[in-house]
């Protein structure tokens, strides 16, 4: 394949030998990141573990007076979630 790239480029007449060679740098750079890419293709994208939790997290508070009572929920939400992925779990193992 290079072979054909160093044949095409030095068919044509540029006036100067160096701009031969950069063409060919070039052509080589292209060729050899193609190659690259094709052996390694993008990763799938990544997909998502479904709980079955259709419960929404606690909304974030926009005030300080708002924390105690988001830390109460999100704690009461972390558990709740943790006993339906517990459960779901058992049950996928028996």
């Amino acid at each position: 394949m290079f072979g054909l790239v160093y044949a095409v480029i030095f068919t044509i007449d540029f006036p100067e030998f160096p701009m031969r060679l950069i063409i060919l740098l070039a052509a080589m750079l292209i060729v050899g990141l193609l190659v690259l890419k094709s052996m390694h293709p993008a990763a799938p994208p990544a997909t998502t573990a479904t709980t079955g939790n259709t419960q929404n997290p606690p909304a974030v508070p926009t005030t300080p007076q708002g924390v105690p009572t988001f830390e109460k929920d999100m704690n009461h939400f972390v558990n709740k979630t943790e006993q339906a992925q517990k459960k779901q779990i058992q049950q996928a193992t028996q």
